[in-house]
This record gives C-alpha cells, sequence and structure tokens, in this order.
C-alpha cells in the first residue's frame, strides 16, 4: 500500500492546520498577566511555524542534514516504532502529531518521509561543484519540500539546531565584526546596520549604501577617511567569504541561510522567555508546594525547568489550556529534584500509587481504611505506609517505610513500576485531567459523583446502582435518570466533543 492509499484511512478529524490567522501576542508580557486560550494557542502555533522555517533554513548545511537523518533512523525501537524519531508528519496538507494516528502506521509513514528526504539529499550531494547554480537551487528546492513534511523528535531537532550553530559559529562571529565596524564608523545602530548587510555582505555595493545611511557623517568624512572605511569593509567581507566557502555550501546560499535561521531562533526565543515570563506565576505557586525540601533554591529551579519543557512540548490543536498541562511536568520535574535531594526516593512511576489514594481521600475525606484500599486496590499494609506522607509530616526518605522492619521492606519493593514511559504517561494525564476539569465544570457535585462512581471516571471506584442509591438516599430509578441527564449534559460541551473526537 503506498503513502497515498494509506493516508486515505487516516482520520482526518485526528490532524490538524496551522491556522492563516492567528490572535496577536501579548506585545510587552508581564508576569501574572492571563492569556485566553485563543492567545496560547496563538503562541503554540506561531512558534511551529517558526520552527518548520528554522528546519528550512539548516536545510543548506548537506552535513547536519546528514546527521539529523542518521538520528531519527537511528531512534527507531526494535519494535520499529517512531516515538523518539519523529513528532509530527504532514498527511494530505494536515498535521498528525505521534499519537494521534496508530503507532504502526506513524512508523511507516515516518520512514517513507525519512527516505525521501535521503533521496533528496544524495541528489544534491552529487551535483559538481559548490555553485549556486540552477541545479543547485532545484536540487536544494526538492530537499527542503521533502523536509517540511515531517518535523524530528525534539531532542534530534534541537541537536541539528546546535550543531547549525556550531557550524555557522566563525562566520557569525565574521559578520558581527563587520556590523560592529560598519557602526562605529558610520554612527549607526547595530540593528540598522544588520538589516543593510542581511542584504549586501558581500556586495561592492555596501561601502557606498552605508554612507548613504548616514548622509551627515559621509559630509564631514575626509577622503583619506572613507577609503580606508571602503578597505575595512573589504577586508571583513573576505574574510565572511573565505569562513563560509569552509562549510561546503554555497556562500550567498550560506549567508542567506544564516541570516533567516539566526533571526528566527531570535523570535522563538523571544516568544518563548515571553510565554515563560507570563506563566512563571504557576511555576512558583506550584514550588511554593514543596517548602520543605533542604534546598528550595533548587527546587523553584526544577519549576522553572518543567516550566521550559511543557513549553517546547505544547500541543496547541488539542485545545488544552497550557497550565492544565504545564502543572504536571512542574510537579514531575520537582519531584525528581526532590529524589536527587534524598527527600523523596522514589522509583520513577511509582507516584502513581500516592495519587491513587489521594483521590480517594479527596472524593470522601473520613473514608474507612477498608473502602480506601479497596479503591485504590492496595493492602492495609501499604496504606500504613503511605499515610505519614499522605499527612503532609514534610521531608522524609521513602526509601523504608514507617511500618517497615529493615531495609528490605521499602516502598521500591512495591511500588516500583520498571516500564514506566514517563513522557507518555505524563501526557496522557495531562489530557485526562484536562477532560475531568471538563466535566466537573459543566455538572453539579453530586451529579459529578454519580458520573465518577458508575463510570470509574477520574480513579474513581464504580458502585452499583442500588450501593449508590443507599449512599445518596434515593432510589435506583433516579440514579438511572440522573446518569442519562448527565450524559445529555456532557453532549452538549463543544470542548468534550472536540477532545473525544481526536481520542477516536
Amino acid at each position: 500500500m503506498n503513502t497515498q492509499a494509506r493516508a486515505n484511512h487516516i482520520p482526518q478529524s485526528a490532524g490538524f492546520v496551522v491556522p492563516d490567522v492567528l490572535p496577536d501576542f501579548p506585545a510587552t508580557p508581564r508576569a501574572g498577566l492571563r492569556l485566553s486560550l485563543e492567545q496560547e494557542q496563538a503562541f503554540g502555533f506561531t512558534v511551529f511555524q517558526l520552527t518548520l522555517d528554522q528546519i528550512q533554513a539548516l536545510a543548506c548545511d548537506r552535513e547536519v542534514v546528514a546527521e539529523l537523518l542518521s538520528e531519527m533512523e537511528g531512534a527507531f525501537t526494535k519494535e520499529n516504532k517512531a516515538d523518539k524519531a519523529v513528532a509530527l508528519l504532514k498527511v494530505d496538507g494536515q498535521w498528525f502529531r505521534q499519537g494521534s494516528i496508530p503507532g504502526v502506521e506513524f512508523s511507516k509513514l515516518s520512514r517513507e518521509r525519512i527516505q525521501l528526504v535521503r533521496q533528496c539529499l544524495d541528489a544534491l550531494n552529487s551535483l559538481e561543484g559548490g555553485d549556486r547554480d540552477l541545479f543547485y537551487m532545484e536540487a536544494l528546492d526538492s530537499l527542503r519540500k521533502a523536509l517540511s513534511l515531517l518535523v524530528p523528535y525534539d531532542a534530534i531537532l534541537a541537536k541539528a539546531v546546535n550543531a547549525f550553530k556550531s557550524r555557522c559559529g566563525d562566520l557569525s562571529a565574521a559578520c558581527r565584526e563587520l556590523v560592529m565596524y560598519v557602526a562605529s564608523e558610520m554612527h549607526l545602530s547595530r540593528t540598522t546596520v544588520q538589516r543593510l548587510c542581511e542584504q549586501f555582505w558581500l556586495s561592492n555595493k555596501l561601502p557606498a549604501i552605508c554612507f548613504g545611511s548616514n548622509r551627515y557623517v559621509q559630509s564631514i568624512m575626509p577622503a583619506k577617511a572613507k577609503r580606508e572605511f571602503r578597505f575595512g569593509v573589504l577586508e571583513r567581507q573576505q574574510r565572511i567569504a573565505r569562513v563560509a566557502l569552509e562549510t561546503g555550501v554555497p556562500v550567498i546560499e550560506l549567508l542567506a541561510s544564516w541570516s533567516a535561521f539566526h533571526r528566527i531562533h531570535q523570535r522563538i526565543d523571544r516568544l518563548s522567555g515571553a510565554f515563560a515570563m507570563i506563566n512563571a506565576g504557576l511555576a512558583e505557586k506550584v514550588a511554593r508546594e514543596h517548602r520543605f525540601a533542604a534546598d528550595f533554591d533548587q527546587v523553584r529551579s526544577a519549576a522553572y525547568q518543567g516550566l521550559t519543557r511543557a513549553i517546547s512540548l505544547y500541543a496547541p490543536e488539542k485545545g488544552m489550556k497550557f497550565s492544565t498541562y504545564a502543572v504536571t511536568w512542574i510537579k514531575q520535574t520537582i519531584i525528581r529534584s526532590l529524589i536527587q535531594q534524598e527527600l523523596i526516593r522514589l522509583p520513577e512511576g511509582s507516584h502513581k500509587m500516592l495519587g491513587r489514594v489521594r483521590a480517594v481521600y479527596a472524593d470522601m475525606p473520613s473514608a474507612s481504611d477498608e473502602y480506601v484500599c479497596k479503591a485504590a486496590g492496595i493492602s492495609t499494609f501499604e496504606l500504613d505506609g503511605l499515610r505519614p506522607y499522605l499527612l503532609g509530616n514534610g521531608a522524609m526518605s521513602m526509601d523504608t517505610l514507617s511500618n517497615s522492619e529493615g531495609d528490605e521492606a521499602g516502598m521500591h519493593s512495591f511500588i516500583a513500576d520498571q516500564n514506566n514511559d514517563f513522557v507518555a504517561e505524563l501526557e496522557e494525564e495531562s489530557e485526562a485531567a484536562y477532560v475531568v476539569g471538563l466535566i466537573r465544570a459543566a455538572l453539579s457535585e453530586r451529579d459529578f459523583f454519580v458520573l465518577t462512581h458508575r463510570t470509574g471516571l477520574a480513579g474513581a471506584q464504580v458502585i452499583p446502582v442500588a450501593e449508590l442509591a443507599q449512599m445518596l438516599d434515593t432510589s435506583p430509578q433516579n440514579i438511572s435518570r440522573m446518569e442519562k441527564k448527565v450524559q445529555s449534559k456532557l453532549a452538549c460541551i463543544e470542548e468534550l466533543k472536540a477532545v473525544w473526537e481526536l481520542m477516536e
């Protein structure tokens, strides 16, 4: 089955397109500013489009592209999963994120996209010489089109971005030297000179253009000084040309691509920094919940690391408020920090048992031990060991339970999850929390209680109708009517419809 035939079997509702018109992102962001969901999505889609442009810019460097392809091919698992190789694919004009379509299908399409890029790269490598002629531009354009159909996994893409920056390090220094020289001699701002030079890096017209940008300085500059200025510009242009030639990329193409890459990279940094500033209060709020830590500065630093990670992985097309998604990342990053401080030494994934028990107590604070154990799926012994932590007695080691008699009876022995997939579980928990939040907001407390205990939503124990009716002092028939009423309410929530379509 070819790519087009398989694409016809992919549900279009699972994909997304970048909107042509996006709400304005705040021009002067500040901490404490509240963004609407539309503004958050505008940020996410803008950064996504800039990332695509960034990939297009670095495509001129064949060594970087070759390494990028090798990294993606090597990241496929033995089971042929592309989870850590490719993040998004474009099919029939729509983008599909990892997990939005079946994994087998995603892996097949990923390999086909990678193979197409490799074929275009081989065609570019087969050209003799390094001239920027029509044949070169056609081959490079084909390579860029092939690269525009996929987005590598973020760690692989970051490595390629850093590799391109490193390869262009000397070129950047040479260009910066020219900009600073012109700015100093002509008494112009570096920003103004940068804009001038980006169009005429190696042009013999650059000195005249610089003179024209500040006619007053030109009018008072002696002829000897003008001549020295021209030689100074020429000397720095020659250095730029020498450095660019060493990369094997046509000089004009490399200069144009590096200028575009640099602008894009700066804009991504500015947008991400502004978005982080706006959401800094969220990181601080979660960090303050862990003031018991021996090194609170480390906890705060971990909270901001979690926020940064959430920003880099934000998926705007899912329609989820950023705060809902980010809190989970921030909390998990803090937990890792506390593990390093040996305040909470839990194997990765073991916190899920604590979460289940806490959820039971949040639903029924006065629940009996028997009910908690049954609802959370743990033993009485395990509950006794968890009780000190649940009561919030501050810093403690989780290597050994309070009711254990020796080192071998620690929490590791019964709640370690050796097969935990941290990222996958985190995304799943974030989406589940978002859905539960929508449902809770639409229902009364009584309706929400009935729904959760009839469906098992949010990890609640499923209770038979008769038993639930007895608990609420009503009839089983009334419970059934409440269930139908709740279902009708949920069917009218547009956000839930969108989420359910994605889940399907």
